[in-house]
């Protein structure tokens, strides 16, 4: 079964774009639009990589969901890229979430070094918290 990438967007449309620019044969995408009352459905795809794009109008609600994925054990470990439109709102935690091995990308962000960065991670050995 090949690694899963898991892609989290309240739009579709922004999805759709995710999925142009990641399609593979590498690996299996996983689009959401925010469903999660728990973690559950997170644990049970096992994604290898979680790209949590923060839209403005959800920003508390993507906090929270970025809290939870760090804070569970069986979450903890995965790698996470965070993309997000509101420069003003990560900034303040930029520092902190990149020693927390979080990858930052503003939007618009450049497609090359965002795809480059995704292959980059998906290579990397995967590390799971026991």
């Amino acid at each position: 079964m090949p690694a899963c990438v898991l892609v989290i967007n309240d739009q579709l449309e922004v999805l759709d774009l995710y999925y142009d620019l990641l399609n593979s044969d590498e690996y299996e995408l996983e689009l959401s639009d925010y469903e999660f009352e728990n973690l559950e459905t997170i644990e049970r795809l096992n994604p290898t990589l979680i790209i949590l794009d923060i839209p403005v109008s959800k920003r508390d609600r993507s906090w929270r969901l970025l809290q939870q994925l760090r804070m569970h054990p069986t979450t903890a470990s995965i790698p996470l890229i965070l993309c997000t439109p509101s420069l003003r709102d990560v900034q303040e935690q930029e520092e902190y979430l990149q020693k927390q091995g979080i990858a930052i990308f503003y939007h618009p962000f450049p497609s090359e070094a965002f795809v480059q960065a995704v292959q980059q991670i998906m290579r990397r050995p995967v590390r799971r918290a026991s």
